[in-house]
């Protein structure tokens, strides 16, 4: 007898391209400490920035709180989905509380619960891979370029910037910072040549 998910179709999707509820996210909207019902929302992005739908959360308080979820999509990739979920609570070593969702299917506390083909779930019961698992070197390049190139308040991307030291910024620091995000600039350049070699011959054209 197959268990969650058997039959489904396979999911390509990692983590950083599904739509998620982060249970931290509601902590921080105040959903766990009024007392009460508390709602909340809003519009849901993939980590690519494509519009995935709506969604929309009910955390009740009461002897056993609980979370209930209703997602509305956008893409006929999803369904409507409306779904609920125990909210537990663990003790922190220095006092308070750390809130969990409880998995639906295996009982195990997530911060992060994920839709999947078979509903809002854990990650493991999801089969979701996380992004650095599907990542190549390329990849991984294009990530270490762009967190220097947002240091300096630059977009993502390739669009050619002019490195402005911030304010305060001692000028050793600035010019360290510019050397590496130089470095990071050129990783790119080189593991774009090297992918694009056997691409190219492949299609006749001689280096």
């Amino acid at each position: 007898m197959g268990g969650f998910g058997s039959g489904r179709e396979v999911t390509r999707l990692c983590t950083y391209e599904c739509v998620r509820v982060d249970i931290r996210v509601l902590a921080r909207e105040g959903a766990l400490t009024s007392t009460g019902t508390f709602q909340g929302g809003g519009m849901v992005f993939s980590g690519r920035g494509l519009h995935l739908g709506t969604i929309r959360w009910t955390v009740t308080k009461d002897d056993h709180p609980a979370c209930s979820i209703r997602f509305e999509p956008r893409s006929p990739s999803y369904r409507t989905t409306v779904q609920s979920f125990p909210i537990v609570f663990t003790s922190c070593t220095y006092g308070g509380q750390r809130p969990w969702f409880q998995c639906p299917w295996c009982d195990r506390r997530a911060a992060i619960v994920y839709l999947a083909a078979g509903g809002f779930s854990c990650r493991r019961c999801a089969e979701l891979p996380y992004r650095s698992q599907r990542q190549t070197e390329y990849d991984r390049a294009l990530d270490r370029r762009d967190v220097w190139r947002a240091k300096f308040g630059a977009p993502p991307g390739f669009a050619p910037f002019v490195p402005v030291k911030p304010p305060r910024q001692h000028w050793r620091t600035f010019v360290a910072d510019v050397r590496r995000l130089r470095d990071a600039e050129q990783r790119v350049g080189e593991l774009f040549v090297r992918d694009s070699i056997p691409l190219l011959e492949r299609l006749g054209v001689k280096l």
